[in-house]
C-alpha cells in the first residue's frame, strides 16, 4: 500500500517530533504532502501536485504555511508521445512567470535540445544540444551556458557493436583542447566494465588506470560500471 504517515520519534520519548501525511489519488499518484516540523497540528510545508489523464504531473506547488500560502508554482507540459516539452517556474507564486525551459526530441523520443529563458523575458540564456547514433545511444552533447552560439562544454562518447561505451571526452572550450579530458574503457566477454584508461589532459599520455574484477557467476557480480550519464563508474551488486 502506499505510505500515509510518516512519524519519527527523535529522542526516543514515546512523543513524534516530525510528521509527514501523504494523499493519493485514484491512480496512486500523490496529491498533496504536509510536513509538520514540530508535530504541534500545523502543517510548516505543504506541497500539491496534479496530473493529467495519462498520470503526467501538470502542476506542482509547494507552500510554506497551512494558510493556503503558495510559494512556488510550476507547470509542465508534454507532446503527444507523452515527452515533457515545457516547464515553467514562477518562483514565488506572484502570478509571473520566472523561469521556462523547453525540451525537443527526434522521431526516437531522444532529447535532442534544451533551452532555458532564466527571467522568461522571451529571450534564451542556455542551450544544450544532444546527438545521437541509429541504436539511441548518447554521441555528443553541447553546452551554450551563455547562449551566444559558442559552446562551452563538448563531450563525445564512442561505443562498440554491443552498445557498451568504449571512449569518452570532454572539453570545457569547444573551440580548443582546454580541460580536455579522454576516458578509454574495455569490457569481458559477458559486457562487464573491466578497465578504465584516464588522460585528463588528452596528451596521450594514461594518467591513470582502473581494474574491475567480478565474482564468478552464480555468487553474484561485484565491480563497477560506467554511467555515461554522469560521466563516471558506479558501485554495482547483482544477485
Amino acid at each position: 500500500g502506499k505510505r500515509t504517515r510518516y512519524e519519527s520519534d527523535n529522542n526516543a520519548d514515546g512523543t513524534a517530533d516530525f510528521i509527514t501525511t501523504y494523499q493519493y489519488d485514484d491512480q496512486g499518484n500523490e496529491t498533496r504532502s504536509e510536513v509538520d516540523f514540530d508535530a504541534n497540528g500545523i502543517a510548516d510545508y505543504i506541497t500539491t501536485t496534479q496530473y493529467d489523464d495519462q498520470g503526467k504531473r501538470t502542476e506542482h506547488t509547494i507552500g510554506y504555511d497551512a494558510n493556503g500560502t503558495t510559494n512556488r508554482i510550476t507547470t509542465y507540459q508534454y507532446n503527444a508521445q507523452g515527452n515533457l516539452t515545457r516547464v515553467e517556474s514562477d518562483a514565488d507564486a506572484n502570478g509571473t512567470t520566472d523561469l521556462i525551459t523547453t525540451y525537443q526530441y527526434n522521431a526516437q523520443g531522444n532529447l535532442t535540445r534544451e533551452e532555458s529563458d532564466a527571467d522568461a523575458n522571451g529571450t534564451t540564456d542556455r542551450i544544450l544540444t544532444y546527438q545521437y547514433n541509429a541504436q539511441g545511444n548518447l554521441t555528443r552533447e553541447e553546452s551554450d551556458a551563455d547562449a551566444n552560439g559558442i559552446a562551452d562544454y563538448l563531450g563525445t562518447y564512442t561505443y562498440d557493436a554491443q552498445g557498451n561505451l568504449t571512449r569518452y571526452e570532454e572539453v570545457y572550450d569547444a573551440n580548443s583542447t582546454t580541460g580536455r579530458i579522454i576516458d578509454t574503457l574495455q569490457y569481458d566477454a559477458q559486457g562487464n566494465l573491466t578497465r578504465v584508461e584516464y588522460d585528463a589532459n588528452a596528451d596521450g599520455t594514461v594518467d591513470a588506470i582502473k581494474h574491475y574484477t567480478y565474482a564468478p557467476s552464480g555468487w553474484g557480480n561485484l565491480g563497477m560500471r560506467m554511467n555515461p550519464e554522469i560521466h563516471r563508474a558506479t558501485r554495482a551488486e547483482e544477485y
